[in-house]
């Protein structure tokens, strides 16, 4: 996992209130600010606007993807900011990504990043010791339906390195626009049970992945086709989490998933090809 900072008054161990966040102020403020920014960035290439929810326990975002085929969920918890005041209700922040990432590309890894909520803008401070910046962005009324998110209590869940798991979704990017993950309960000669395969219009490749780079529970059989444009995405996460986890189930969307400090999590639901 990453190294997350948390800056408190360590005497009496509670948030520290000045003139950039008073105890007046709706938003958070944290020097995780690369972190967040990371978050960001990977949201920014999957959806175009979306509403940042500040509930009691933390930041919750849930959004379909721009072409409707995947739904991204994720959830920061409250543990992860110095400062974070949404006080009496839930506040719904609706912001344009690609405007709040072309902000937060100005930010320098040890800046403390603070957002302040208005009624109509939301306030951006990058506090360091050399300068402070001051940006301002105009809020969204994003409506949006409520998205079930559904239990999967049967699936194979995989745990890989997320850098390992990019490695293999480049190895197929070129070949084709689909991979087929095959699932099975048996084992291979080789003591293997997971195959990916892809083909293209002059080519194809299988990949049979060992079992000693994985942890595999819950094995089925089970034989799925996603698109490759869609993981890819994904996969451009992995310094989220040195592991991500990925559930499989013949009946349900592949779950992706990298998890945030102990309860946080950003998870990615891809919904399978289904053939003509």
């Amino acid at each position: 996992m990453p190294k997350f900072r948390i800056h408190y008054d360590e005497e009496n161990n509670v948030p520290i209130y000045d003139k950039y966040f008073s105890k007046d102020s709706l938003g958070f403020r944290t020097k995780n600010s690369s972190y967040f920014k990371s978050i960001v960035a990977f949201l920014n290439n999957i959806v175009e606007h979306t509403n940042f929810k500040l509930e009691k326990s933390g930041i919750h975002i849930l959004s379909l993807d721009k072409g409707h085929v995947a739904l991204v969920d994720c959830f920061i918890p409250y543990t992860f900011f110095s400062n974070y005041v949404p006080k009496v209700s839930d506040i719904s922040i609706g912001l344009n990504v690609n405007i709040l990432m072309k902000i937060l590309n100005h930010l320098n890894h040890d800046d403390e990043l603070i957002f302040k909520y208005n009624d109509d803008t939301l306030d951006i401070c990058f506090i360091n010791p050399k300068y402070q910046k001051f940006y301002s962005i105009k809020l969204m009324n994003i409506e949006c339906d409520e998205l079930a998110i559904q239990k999967y209590e049967n699936s194979t869940t995989i745990n890989i390195e997320s850098k390992y798991f990019q490695e293999i979704i480049k190895d197929f990017i070129d070949i084709g626009d689909n991979v087929r993950f095959n699932v099975s309960k048996e084992y291979n000669e080789n003591n293997q049970n997971i195959e990916l395969e892809c083909s293209g219009d002059m080519t194809g490749v299988r990949m049979v992945l060992c079992n000693d780079d994985l942890t595999i529970k819950n094995l089925q059989n089970i034989n799925l086709e996603f698109s490759l444009k869609n993981l890819d995405l994904f996969s451009k996460g992995y310094n989220l989490n040195k592991f991500m986890t990925i559930d499989i189930d013949q009946n349900y969307p592949l779950k992706l998933s990298y998890q945030i400090m102990d309860t946080g999590y950003l998870t990615y639901y891809l919904a399978p090809r289904i053939e003509d």
